[in-house]
């Protein structure tokens, strides 16, 4: 299959731009639940700045990585189909 370099440009904005809302709705509801996830991404990150990582964090980060990835695959796929007409 031969990718289309428009297709490819236009599902990628159009899916940051749903996740990127989606988030930004997430943050201003459920800020502390946000602040959880992000420390869990992070490593289990303070705002300190030193990095406090053990397998709770590393597991639900890895968790909520894949969650995500998962996510987003599926977001891009349906914005390909909808912006490549398909």
């Amino acid at each position: 299959m031969k990718l289309e370099k428009m297709v490819i440009a236009n599902a990628s904005a159009l899916s940051t731009a749903i996740l990127w809302t989606i988030c930004s709705i997430g943050v201003a509801l459920m800020p502390d639940f946000v602040e959880t996830v992000r420390g869990w991404m992070m490593h289990g990150a303070i705002m300190s700045g030193s990095l406090e990582i053990n397998f709770g964090s590393y597991l639900m980060g890895g968790i909520s990585l894949v969650i995500m990835a998962w996510l987003w695959g599926w977001l891009f796929g349906w914005a390909w189909e909808y912006v490549s007409k398909k």
